[in-house]
């Protein structure tokens, strides 16, 4: 099997100005994980963060699976899961995850292998970073 991070999202596409926002947080959290992402333009896995998807993967024997959403829906495309085997890249699956639930709070469930001390550091990094509220990380509610 393997450690893995689960997405579950509605099958409308998430609205184009959010996701916008969303890539943008993304982008704050970035530069301090880039030496853990795959950003060789040649690989099928390197970093794309923009106005429709974000892709990335770990570098070497430290990648996986890479870690992929979208932001328009494809046929059959509702369930998404990312195994990172704890790799270093693991904890920038996590905040993305965190990022994306925050912004899109009804149309996106998060789960997974892992418990809360696993996604505690991903939790303290948008919280800090962000200026996120977030305690629990699987159960975000919508903002007021």
């Amino acid at each position: 099997m393997g450690y893995t991070h689960y997405m579950t999202r509605d099958n409308h596409d998430f609205d184009k100005d959010q996701w916008n926002k969303a890539i943008l947080d993304f982008y704050k959290i970035l530069p301090e994980y880039m030496d853990r992402l795959d950003n060789d333009p040649e690989s099928s896995q390197c970093l794309k963060a923009n106005t429709e998807e974000i892709l990335f993967n770990g570098i070497g024997e430290n990648s996986h699976e890479t870690f992929y959403i979208d932001r328009v829906v494809s046929e059959g495309k509702y369930f998404n899961f990312c195994k990172t085997a704890r790799k270093p890249y693991d904890i920038v699956v996590c905040v993305s995850m965190l990022i994306f639930k925050k912004h899109f709070p009804s149309q996106l469930e998060i789960s997974s292998d892992g418990g809360y001390q696993e996604w505690s550091k991903a939790v303290e990094i948008v919280n800090d970073k962000l200026g996120y509220n977030i305690d629990n990380p699987f159960d975000l509610e919508e903002e007021d």
